[in-house]
This record gives C-alpha cells, sequence and structure tokens, in this order.
C-alpha cells in the first residue's frame, strides 16, 4: 500500500500506531472500513482490499495493531488486552474524524473487532470476519490442555496445537531463530500441510525447531514480498510482541465473567471460512456463530482457500465483501 497514506498516532494509552488512512470520497456517501489484521500479520495483509475499497469511495482504516510493524510494541503482556485495542482503534477514528464504520477482522483481528462491537455498538453498521468468527470475552482464562483435549474428542483434531509453540516463553526466540521454516508453514503452498505439521499438539514446534523447509512459495507471494513481510514483523524486537497476544489470553487479561454471552449480536455480520483451513474449521465455525449471531442477521460464505482468504482469493473476497456492504 502507498507510503504516503500512512500516519502515525499516540492513542490515549500513550502507544504510538502506525495506520494507513484514506479518507471515503467526497461525493459517494459511503463508510470507512476498518480491517484488523491477524497473526502473524501487518496492515499490509489488506493491501487488495485497502486499493479496492478505496477506489470504489469507501474510507478506509487500517492499523498496525499493537506489537506489529510501525505500531508501538510494549513488553506489558497486560496491554495486549483486545478491549484496550479495540479502544485503541476507536481513538484513531476519533483522531480522523469517522464516527460510524463498517469492521473488517481476519485470524486474532476478529477478537478486535468482537470487543469494538461491544465496546461501542452504537459506531458499528456491521461486521465482516474471516477465517474466525465473532466471540464473547471469556468467562475465565484460557486452559491449553483442556481447549487441546476438547478439541481432539469433538472434531478429531487439536486443531490449536501449535500453541505449544506460539504460546510459549522460548516461542519468540525459536521463531525468530528459525523464521523461514516458521514461514514455510505458517504461509504454505499447500494448505492440507497445516493438518500434520500445524493443528496436531508440538507439532509445529518440533518443525520450526528443527529448522525444516519446503522451499515453496504460497501463489500470493514471491521472494521479496514474502522478505518484506518477515522484515515487517521482525522489526524492532521479532515476535516477541506479536507473540503476547497469545500470552495475554492465556494470563486472562482477555477475561470478563460478568459478560452476558447469551445476548446474540443484531448487527448484520458476514463470516467468509477457507475450506481449506484446518485450524479454523468452517463447518464447525459456522455452527458456533450461530449461538452468537441472529441467525437471520449472518451472511455466510466459503472460500476455496486456506487460512489466509483475503490473500489466496482477493478479487473473490473483495466480491463478496462489496456484496455484503452494499445490502446494508
Amino acid at each position: 500500500m502507498d507510503a504516503q497514506f500512512y500516519k502515525s498516532f499516540k492513542v490515549p494509552r500513550g502507544y504510538t500506531y502506525g495506520y494507513y488512512h484514506r479518507s471515503p470520497a467526497p461525493d459517494k456517501n459511503l463508510p470507512t472500513i476498518v480491517f484488523s489484521h491477524g497473526y502473524p500479520s501487518t496492515s499490509q495483509d489488506w493491501a487488495a482490499q485497502a486499493v479496492y475499497f478505496a477506489n470504489k469511495g469507501y474510507g478506509v482504516v487500517a492499523p498496525d495493531l499493537l506489537g506489529y510493524s510501525r505500531t508501538d510494541k510494549p513488553d506489558d503482556v497486560a496491554a495486549y488486552k483486545t478491549t484496550e485495542i479495540s479502544k485503541d482503534v476507536a481513538s484513531i477514528l476519533d483522531k480522523e474524524g469517522v464516527e460510524k464504520v463498517l469492521l473488517v477482522g481476519h485470524d486474532w483481528g476478529a477478537w478486535v473487532v468482537s470487543r469494538f462491537i461491544n465496546e461501542f455498538p452504537d459506531r458499528v453498521l456491521g461486521a465482516a470476519y474471516l477465517s474466525l468468527g465473532y466471540m464473547p470475552p471469556p468467562a475465565q482464562p484460557f486452559d491449553l490442555e483442556q481447549v487441546l483435549a476438547f478439541c481432539k474428542q469433538t472434531f478429531g483434531s487439536d486443531r490449536l496445537g501449535y500453541w505449544t509453540l506460539f504460546a510459549a516463553e522460548d516461542g519468540a526466540e525459536i521463531m525468530d531463530k528459525n523464521i523461514d521454516s516458521l514461514y514455510d508453514l505458517m504461509f504454505p503452498a499447500d494448505p492440507e500441510i497445516w493438518k500434520e505439521h500445524m493443528a496436531p499438539k508440538d507439532a509445529a514446534r518440533k518443525w520450526v525447531s528443527e529448522g525444516r523447509r519446503t522451499n515453496a512459495l504460497p501463489k500470493f507471494w514471491d521472494e521479496k514480498r514474502r522478505r518484506e513481510h518477515q522484515d515487517a514483523i521482525q522489526l524492532n524486537g521479532g515476535f516477541s510482541t506479536p507473540n503476547k497476544w497469545y500470552l495475554a489470553l492465556i494470563a486472562g487479561h482477555n477475561d470478563d465473567p460478568s459478560f452476558d454471552a447469551s445476548k446474540k449480536l443484531t448487527l448484520p455480520v458476514f463470516l467468509g471460512l477457507g475450506l481449506r483451513d484446518y485450524v479454523s474449521l468452517a463447518e464447525p465455525e459456522k455452527q458456533m456463530q450461530k449461538n452468537f449471531v441472529v441467525e437471520d442477521n449472518l451472511t455466510t460464505y466459503d472460500f476455496d482457500t486456506g487460512h489466509w482468504v483475503m490473500m489466496e482469493a482477493p478479487d473473490e473476497v473483495n466480491v463478496q465483501l462489496d456484496k455484503f456492504f452494499a445490502g446494508l
């Protein structure tokens, strides 16, 4: 995305955020779309969507979320509470004079979108989730062993086995040391690799610790683009701060036992899932969303992709988001 459209702003918590911003076209009367990336990502992962919707006349805000790229990287794990990060995003919107928004989130960005909806419901016109849907704040701390056992029993797959690397105290050191191995696994040429080397417990840790390689690139990257992505993630601290998103959840910083999770969302919600994503399984995710979103307000769409839907199928994602937004 064009560097001239990047800005920086210190939010009330004292952290400086870098973010991409395009104002809405004055003659179109269209709202601003806020894109929240996941892990390990930056605002650049939304390049195809940001350019497409800006050219349509929408406003666009795409921050580098806390711990990433141009944005500050605090060492305090508690700083990565997603409710507070959603408030940081709201402060950026306040600075730009934006009130009502459309929200789009991928992966961990879905947590930010979810907390923004909870904190600022009157500001949200609609929300689109990719790879992971809405979730209420946890009522209790995240117990990885319990979750892995539940997933194995329910889905026949550990699903979150990679957490033993990403949420480990030594995880960042292992990942920074073997970043090419990590990227071969996380951004694979063939999503099928996640069945054996991402979802099962300790499989990702073993892969990266051993420095295993596929030496293959996904279709959405060439070597130069991949290196730029790695450099942006490793800027000023490597994986030590991105991994704090996981550590914050395990430490209970995202918990809210008083939250009423039985109250369903009534705003329009789009859920786009990759049929070859073997971590966020499409059918279970769709069924779970029926517990959280009024069914008549939920639009679902299946992409023939892995986890990185907005990069693997950018044109298709743009068309489906455009259709959803236009119908609001």
